[in-house]
């Protein structure tokens, strides 16, 4: 009866298991439908999957020819797969094509050969890409014997000009390049893809000048992430872009990851901004955040701070204190407490707070963290994730207590990891007795890394 099922009820069922790739998998075994359908939401993004020999069984015949005269040796002329996999594939991973596969994409063998043929069939056969990701030099110190033609040959990604291409990226969402690729990728990408939503940039000593063509032409960008933003400088954001960051109704997220905050950050003004992931040293950067948090903190809804384990309390207090004046409307929030009054401070001056996550100094108690969260926190929080604080069971009893008691109560979600028996018998039952109660709606305690 199932198998009678028409093909566009099939298509929605297994929509709904795209992230179950094991329920996926056994449907390939029931009939020819189903496995055509299976297979084709299994293969829009293949890259956690080893198939780098099923893409290359996909070229033809004649290519695989030129791959064995070539030196790559590992190809088989084999009689051509059961689906054309290549047209359903949703997501480029460069750094997958390049080396995962290392029996056959060793570095002896050539193997950007096999790469470029490999996104040559992609351009053709891809009617819309949704995702592009270049981002494998990160892992490139396990392949440092790279003959010095690498970054030469490097140059082959620059495939804009493949046949195909225009109509394979026109409706890319998502692309994670370098900031030294060549400008002229860039342009040209510009010129093709006008939806980018999620921009992720990670900088190197060099930057392309191109990147400012590419962020410009956007219409719809949502998202951008600039890491290793120390070696940003006002080269690469000149006034255009900050006219485009201040203009953008669309763009509602910033990731800066780096060492330090480059002074431009300054002069960034969103028009709707919302949230906002830092990850640096703030060490005489704290004014340059501040300044940030001035031009764009009022419709901020979710910050969150990674500082360093050497950042000192007065730091410390000037981000909080910047925080709790100019980011009323936040609604989640991670940051580091070193004083019990800081957090108080964010609770009075952030009433919209729904979580929070504390990286709490070890001088904190949880027992009094929790004390402050139970009577400080706003109506409508309900979610704490705590860290480096030491917790026992009788610490939270007493919180439980205190959340059943009050007045705008909402179950709450508790994440914690830190120090203290919270896994013995007694806080299990304390647990399933608040649960039953409706005070917790989770618990969760983690392991310490």
């Amino acid at each position: 009866m199932i198998s009678t099922l028409p093909t566009d009820c099939l298509n929605q069922i297994f929509e709904c298991l795209e992230e179950d790739k094991v329920t996926l998998h056994s449907c390939l075994l029931v009939n020819r439908l189903w496995c055509r359908i299976s297979v084709e939401i299994l293969w829009r993004n293949i890259w956690e999957f080893e198939k780098i020999r099923t893409l290359i069984a996909c070229l033809p015949n004649e290519l695989k020819d030129f791959l064995l005269n070539n030196g790559v040796t590992s190809i088989s002329i084999s009689k051509p797969p059961l689906f054309n996999y290549a047209s359903f594939c949703k997501v480029i991973s460069i750094r997958y094509l390049l080396f995962e596969d290392n029996e056959i994409l060793s570095k002896n063998q050539k193997n950007y050969l096999i790469t470029k043929e490999i996104l040559k069939m992609f351009m053709r056969q891809i009617s819309s890409l949704k995702k592009m990701d270049f981002s494998f030099m990160e892992y490139y110190d396990d392949y440092a014997c790279y003959d010095d033609d690498f970054y030469k040959n490097y140059n082959f990604l620059n495939f804009i000009n493949f046949p195909g291409a225009k109509d394979c990226l026109k409706n890319l969402s998502e692309l994670k390049c370098y900031s030294y690729m060549n400008s002229e990728f860039f342009f040209q990408l510009s010129k093709i893809c006008r939806n980018i939503n999620y921009l992720v940039i990670i900088f190197e000593k060099i930057a392309s000048v191109g990147i400012k063509d590419l962020i410009l032409s956007q219409n719809n960008l949502k998202s951008i992430s600039f890491s290793g933003c120390n070696s940003c400088n006002e080269s690469n954001f000149d006034d255009d872009i900050l006219n485009y960051f201040t203009l953008s109704n669309t763009l509602t997220k910033l990731f800066l990851s780096g060492t330090s905050l480059p002074s431009i950050f300054t002069k960034i003004m969103f028009s709707n901004f919302r949230i906002l992931i830092l990850d640096f040293y703030p060490v005489n950067h704290v004014d340059i955040l501040t300044k940030f948090l001035v031009n764009n903190g009022k419709n901020l809804e979710e910050l969150e701070l990674v500082l360093s384990n050497c950042v000192n309390s007065v730091i410390n207090n000037s981000i909080n204190l910047a925080i709790a004046k100019y980011c009323p409307s936040l609604k989640s929030l991670h940051t580091e407490f070193k004083r019990i009054e800081e957090l108080i401070m964010i609770f009075d001056n952030c009433q919209q707070l729904e979580s929070i996550r504390i990286s709490s100094d070890k001088s904190l108690g949880g027992k009094k963290l929790l004390e402050i969260v139970a009577k400080y926190s706003p109506k409508n929080f309900h979610e704490l994730n705590l860290f480096h604080a030491k917790l026992h069971s009788k610490d939270l009893e007493s919180f439980f207590i205190s959340w059943k008691d009050r007045v705008s109560q909402r179950p709450f979600s508790f994440i914690y990891d830190g120090d203290g028996p919270v896994n013995n018998n007694k806080t299990g039952k304390l647990i399933k007795k608040y649960k039953a109660l409706d005070v917790i709606n989770k618990f969760e305690k983690r392991n310490r890394r």
